[in-house]
């Protein structure tokens, strides 16, 4: 459905790529995204898909990145070019868009605390990463939007501050 908040962030990220653009005349702000099912798509009867489906119903299992290299940030060149800082913003215990359905289909869906989840990681941008093979090029050109899954620090509106030995 419709909302101004999605409105919202497909303009920012629009006007992110085309700032860059006009700026540097390259990306140097990576946008990526990562998924993982979450445990509120088995409680939601259906409501937030099954199977593959949850990967465009389930919010819950959305990870949004901004992606950037280390070495532009603290502007030394220490590390590999194609390693990177990310920071991500997921949410969790959502069953609806503004607010939590409470039954789908007849099946009780359980009372969840709506929270945001702000991320700190680690990241590969596989576009810096010198390679011969075209093949491999070509494989890596398209890895652009995929965040790799490495450990992150959670901080989320619970107040809670979490350490994941591995996020995707």
């Amino acid at each position: 459905g419709f909302s101004w908040s999605d409105v919202g962030a497909n303009a920012f990220g629009s006007l992110i790529v085309i700032g860059q653009e006009i700026a540097f005349q390259e990306q140097i702000v990576k946008y990526k995204f990562s998924f993982s099912p979450s445990p509120y798509a088995k409680l939601a009867n259906g409501y937030l898909g099954k199977g593959f489906d949850e990967l465009l119903y389930d919010y819950n299992g959305h990870t949004y990145w901004f992606s950037i290299g280390i070495n532009r940030l603290i502007k030394n060149n220490i590390l590999p070019e194609w390693v990177n800082f990310a920071i991500g913003y997921s949410v969790g215990g959502m069953f609806g868009e503004f607010e939590n359905k409470t039954s789908y289909h007849g099946t009780l869906i359980p009372e969840t605390e709506r929270y945001r989840q702000f991320l700190f990681s680690l990241d590969i941008d596989f576009t810096k990463i010198q390679v011969r093979n075209k093949t491999l090029k070509k494989l890596f050109d398209c890895m652009f939007l995929i965040k790799v899954p490495f450990p992150a620090i959670e901080i989320n509106t619970k107040g809670e501050f979490r350490v994941h030995p591995l996020y995707y």
